[in-house]
């Protein structure tokens, strides 16, 4: 089983700052957050107890929300 990391701050641990100023300033941010936080406890949960193919498809969509903050994020660095 994959290590799956509950909070959006271990995947960026170096944007902490821009994760709160996103958090505060962009909606569509705070979305995207939410939606990762609830992909990550189902992907916990069905580790234990869904077949694979749940689990994978499970990461496959929190890689591609993590790909759409990141863009944000990238984003902020350049401002």
């Amino acid at each position: 089983m994959t290590h799956i990391s509950p909070h959006i701050h271990d995947a960026f641990p170096g944007d902490a700052e821009i994760i709160t100023r996103l958090k505060t300033e962009s909606p569509h941010f705070r979305n995207l957050v939410a939606r990762f936080d609830v992909i990550n406890h189902e992907a916990a949960e069905a580790a234990v107890t869904a077949p694979d193919a749940r689990v994978e498809a499970l990461k496959k969509r929190r890689l591609a929300l993590l790909d759409e903050i990141a863009i944000l994020i990238d984003h902020c660095r350049v401002d």
